[in-house]
Order: structure tokens, then C-alpha cells, then sequence
């Protein structure tokens, strides 16, 4: 199976969420730490509130969403 154009276009698409969402991930961090002068919620870490843990898995995942949901409106040219 040989492949296309369009398979390494997909990849093109897929790397670029990765590296985008990557990216969000990290910048969110930093605001966080910047606001409220600690780091995020972390499962791994000290026990953090369950208010805390799930605000930040909302706001990640929402972020993660629209970063590609915008990254796929620019594949199929919907801008």
C-alpha cells in the first residue's frame, strides 16, 4: 500500500494538533501559575480538591477541543 498526498497531508494535520494542543496545554499552565501563584492541579502531586482537579480537566480539555476543532476548520477550509 503505497501512500498519497492526502496520508501525508493527514499526518501534516495531525502532528500540527499535537504540537498545538502541546502548546495550549503549556501556555494555560503558565497562566495558571501566574494567577493564582502555584501549579495547576495535578493528580500525580499532593492531593489536590476535587474542585480544583476538575475545574483544570475542563478548562484543558475545552482548550484542547477548540485548539482542534480550529486546526481541522483549516483542513476542510471552513475558516
Amino acid at each position: 500500500m503505497a501512500l498519497d498526498k492526502d496520508d501525508f497531508i493527514q499526518l501534516g494535520y495531525a502532528v500540527a494538533t499535537f504540537a498545538a494542543s502541546f502548546i495550549v496545554k503549556k501556555a494555560l499552565e503558565k497562566g495558571y501559575k501566574k494567577v493564582y501563584k502555584v501549579n495547576p492541579p495535578d493528580k500525580r502531586e499532593e492531593e489536590p480538591s476535587w474542585v480544583d482537579l476538575i475545574g483544570w480537566t475542563v478548562l484543558t480539555g475545552l482548550a484542547a477541543s477548540a485548539t482542534k476543532t480550529w486546526i481541522r476548520r483549516q483542513e476542510y477550509g471552513n475558516n
